[in-house]
């Protein structure tokens, strides 16, 4: 059985963190990226020599808790108040927490049709809509054959009114008494 290899990180009086496999500057979320990869890590203070790495652990599960709510408040308080309770009453008590909610969760069948009333509602919307956008689309044309029609009449109007107007221009005037009376010589 070979050891495991465990990467040293130190921390440096300014807080940074060096990993010394990688020669580089490391941050806390890439130091919780290599565990979660399967990597051991120590981090130890550059000066004092002194290990670190159960603070820098706690600090990971701490970001994490306050991004995710790990831990149920109740577990937290109760890990508070008992100080030197065991590690096994903590655990216990966060799996009782999990468990009930887990009950608390809906069950698969009441998620299914929760799921398949919205689909119907979805389909019923998509319906609609698709309605709306036929009747948008086919108003221009509706409109147009309208304003088509409007024109055809209009345009009947004025042939008629000009074929009145050409047949009183065909016919001769009457004569009017000015007309008719002869020039004076």
């Amino acid at each position: 059985m070979e050891a495991e290899v465990v990467r040293i990180i130190k921390r440096y009086p300014n807080r940074k963190l060096y990993d010394t496999t990688e020669s580089k500057y490391i941050t806390l979320k890439e130091v919780a990226a290599l565990i979660r990869a399967g990597e051991m890590v120590t981090i130890v203070d550059n000066l004092t020599q002194e290990d670190l790495t159960h603070d820098f652990l706690l600090q990971i599960i701490r970001n994490q808790e306050k991004k995710w709510k790990l831990f149920p408040l109740h577990s937290l308080v109760d890990l508070i108040r008992s100080g030197t309770a065991s590690s096994n009453d903590f655990l216990n008590s966060v799996r009782g927490e999990v468990d009930q909610r887990v009950a608390d969760l809906p069950k698969v069948n009441d998620i299914k049709d929760m799921v398949e009333s919205y689909h119907v509602k979805f389909e019923e919307w998509q319906k609609k809509i698709d309605a709306q956008i036929h009747l948008v689309l086919d108003a221009p044309s509706t409109l147009l054959s309208k304003e088509v029609d409007v024109l055809v009449r209009r345009l009947s109007q004025l042939e008629s009114k000009v074929q009145d107007l050409k047949a009183r221009l065909e016919k001769p005037l009457p004569a009017t008494s000015d007309e008719t009376e002869e020039p004076e010589s």
